[in-house]
């Protein structure tokens, strides 16, 4: 191997598997009840590092949503705190996602905060651009480019990893650890991926099935599938891992490298409390700035109703000429009719007044006499306009009745009139 191949490290259960310009090579890793992450320390600095499957929580899920972008870490959080019984707070979370009719499906990788808070403070885990879950890289790697209802799988000489995919997105992954160069252990790893595939929503018999499987595994439920293949000689776990082509952006969609803890980079990553305040200036002058935009849009508004009165007020008195105010004019005008007809069309313009400022309208026309009042103008839309007559009905006590509407481009046109 050159010196140019990057540096690439596969965690197993039992050891940390290596591969740079040396070569491959494995080393020896503590077997403990809760197996903590290696520091790396001089180790040579990697470019990529493959987590054991074992070592996180693994789950499907599918939720009633309409598009992936309303999922969020709380959401599947609870839902994992539903299925598996987790503390929410003790893990940190990645997934992938796809949408279909029935909602959002897809599979949730939980890593424990322990592994995170270690991945933060030591300088090989920091650096890597690419952290990588194995099974994932593994079984995408075998997946063809159209499939469609395809169960995958992948041997190695200490297990197999098998998952199936399904609408776009996988129902499920898992690892069986075993001795595959036992022949004897064959039949009953076969039995348990058919059963586990099953529960996965796999059936044998109209889906397919693509892979590579030991000897000792063949199995009428795949006889008849042309891409398994079968092999007598089998590479190790870490070998078969780390011989994966170089990952990148289009073909890892999971990488478990980001958020807060993302590489290294040559620019400089601000501090908590420094993003805090940019985001605070941020948000300050965001505000701002639509505040400027809402009063200016008030006040084109105010001059827009202004013009409006000022031509109602001219078709309501043609003879007088408008002095300051064209709304206090005309009530003045009611107020100098005689007898009962003067308190209503007084009280009427005030109604009117009272709901035009709630829910403002373009005013067209205003007609007030003995018999009944005739108001046309136009709104927005038909929401508004039923808005207007409900407030004018309990207003006025009486039945406003919308007797013509016309429908224009993005305006309603109506005539309202009530006795």
């Amino acid at each position: 191997m050159s010196d140019s191949i990057p540096a690439c490290i596969s965690l197993c259960p039992d050891g940390i598997g290596i591969r740079d310009h040396q070569g491959y090579r494995l080393l020896p890793r503590a077997r403990t009840k809760e197996p903590p992450l290696p520091d790396l320390e001089g180790i040579t600095a990697a470019y990529c590092i493959y987590l054991p499957i074992e070592e996180l929580l693994v789950r499907h899920f599918n939720l009633p949503l309409q598009h992936t972008r309303f999922l969020d870490a709380h959401m599947l959080a609870q839902e994992l705190a539903d299925i598996a019984g987790i503390e929410p707070e003790d893990w940190w979370l990645s997934w992938h996602a796809t949408s279909h009719e029935q909602g959002v499906s897809g599979l949730v990788f939980a890593l424990p905060q322990t592994y995170k808070q270690h991945m933060q403070h030591h300088e090989p885990w920091q650096s890597a651009p690419w952290i990588l879950i194995d099974v994932w890289a593994r079984l995408n790697h075998l997946l063809p480019p159209d499939a469609h209802d395809t169960a995958v799988i992948d041997t190695d000489a200490e297990g197999v990893f098998f998952g199936f995919y399904q609408n776009g997105g996988w129902r499920g992954m898992r690892r069986l650890n075993a001795n595959m160069q036992d022949a004897d252990i064959g039949q009953q790893i076969t039995q348990d991926i058919i059963l586990s595939l099953h529960a996965m929503g796999f059936d044998s018999e109209q889906h397919h099935i693509c892979g590579n499987i030991a000897s000792g595994m063949q199995h009428d439920a795949w006889a008849e599938h042309t891409d398994i293949t079968v092999s007598d000689t089998l590479q190790p776990r870490h070998i078969k891992t780390l011989k994966l082509p170089q990952p990148d952006k289009q073909n890892h969609t999971l990488n478990l490298r980001h958020g807060s803890w993302s590489a290294k980079r040559k620019v400089r990553i601000p501090k908590a409390w420094q993003r805090s305040a940019y985001l605070a200036l941020a948000v300050t002058l965001l505000w701002l700035g639509s505040l400027a935009v809402e009063n200016h849009r008030l006040q084109s508004r105010i001059h827009t109703m202004n013009d409006e009165i000022i031509r109602a007020f001219h078709r309501g008195l043609p003879e007088q000429t408008v002095i300051i105010d064209a709304m206090a004019q005309l009530r003045q005008a009611a107020q100098g009719s005689t007898g009962s007809r003067k308190a209503s069309a007084s009280s009427t313009l005030n109604i009117i007044s009272q709901v035009f400022q709630k829910y403002p309208w373009h005013m067209q026309e205003l007609r007030i006499s003995d018999k009944e009042v005739v108001m046309a103008g136009k709104v927005d839309k038909l929401e508004q306009l039923n808005q207007i007559s409900t407030a004018l009905q309990e207003a006025l006590g009486r039945d406003v009745k919308i007797t013509d509407t016309d429908l224009q481009g993005n305006e309603v046109r109506f005539r309202m009139r009530w006795s």
